[in-house]
């Protein structure tokens, strides 16, 4: 069950640290970034006009339903897109100034993991299943550093152990299978971050994952994030897990982004009609509803989302110009975002 957002100090702190170090540049920044799929029967475009730019140390939110291209867009910021089919027709990936889309596959295969680490949704299939978790772990430190065997073997223990695996020297010998699903997610953590990367991608870490132990990752990977000062994009469908971990959040429709807004602004005065339908599907115990809110209808697929807004056959405050043209993702004076027509001029 989802539960609606509270503001901890510690976020607070975060959110001033994270201002302060915004003033010396983004850490990543994603310029017009538009991703296509290519087929024998033509193209269709998955997320189109992609405009981010995210902090050093700040915890960036990406939010929408499954098909929204939230993961698409984070995989190629690891370079991890299938091409093909998978291609990016337009823009540019920023990572400290330098366009990760211009990277040799070696180059990239150089940054990731040492400067991005990624965390996948399905921690089974991160893993390999022929070798140890202590030498998955240890194999990722010295691809990247001149560490000896000795030393990457002592670090990833070490690593199991800030991740808060029990006996980390016994489970650095085990094989995956023989792990539960919360402690997979924790050794998958702790590869990510053995190199201390300076971005952490968590692609929808808590999915597979029970609700307690979900409150125990999402926990870990706080404390972890504010230890190594390094900014984060946490991918996720549930606002619970948004409000618990996020300054600011990226809401994704269709492949457009249609609102971008810190994390209390967002759930206090939500502007964009979807992100008002996400709100309303929040419900807390003792409430009281006898029913709970759906926003109607489905995403639509590729190649089907027509010439207007893409939110419109699901939007309780369409007007004809939302059958007509795409509005603009517009930048309000306090910095918020939205990209439909009830906002901004002519509105």
């Amino acid at each position: 069950m989802t539960t609606r957002p509270k503001q901890t100090g510690a976020m607070a702190a975060k959110e001033g640290a994270s201002a302060a170090v915004s003033k010396a540049g983004p850490l990543l920044e994603i310029r017009d970034l538009s991703i296509e799929l290519r087929t024998r029967t033509g193209s269709f475009v998955l997320v189109e006009d992609i405009k981010l730019s995210i902090a050093p140390g700040e915890v960036f939110g990406i939010v929408g339903e499954s098909g929204c291209g939230k993961s698409v867009t984070a995989y190629s910021v690891a370079g991890l897109l299938s091409t093909p089919p998978l291609h990016v027709a337009s823009g540019a990936v920023l990572f400290e100034g330098r366009n990760l889309l211009e990277l040799s596959p070696r180059e990239m295969r150089q940054v990731r993991g040492r400067d991005i680490g990624m965390i996948f949704q399905e921690p089974m299939t991160a893993l390999d299943p022929l070798f140890t978790i202590g030498s998955q772990i240890a194999e990722a430190l010295e691809f990247h550093s001149a560490a000896s065997s000795a030393e990457a073997a002592g670090r990833s223990v070490d690593m199991l152990r800030k991740v808060g695996i029990p006996r980390p020297e016994r489970i650095a010998q085990e094989y995956p299978h023989r792990l539960s699903g919360g402690m997979l997610q924790r050794v998958v953590i702790a590869m990510a971050m053995i190199n201390r990367p300076k971005l952490l991608i968590a692609d929808e870490p808590t999915t597979a994952l029970d609700v307690t132990i979900q409150a125990q990752i999402l926990d870990l990977m706080n404390e972890l994030v504010r230890h190594e000062d390094m900014a984060m994009i946490m991918i996720t469908h549930d606002l619970g897990v948004v409000a618990e971990t996020c300054e600011r959040v990226a809401v994704f429709y269709g492949g457009h982004i249609v609102e971008l807004a810190g994390v209390d602004e967002l759930f206090s005065s939500p502007r964009h009609p979807y992100t008002e339908g996400l709100c309303r599907s929040i419900t807390t115990l003792g409430e009281g509803r006898e029913t709970l809110y759906s926003i109607p209808g489905t995403v639509p697929s590729a190649g089907k989302f027509g010439d207007g807004c893409r939110f419109r056959e699901r939007c309780e405050k369409r007007m004809p110009i939302c059958a007509q043209k795409v509005p603009p993702l517009l930048t309000e004076e306090d910095g918020r975002s939205c990209r439909c027509w009830l906002r901004g001029e002519g509105a």
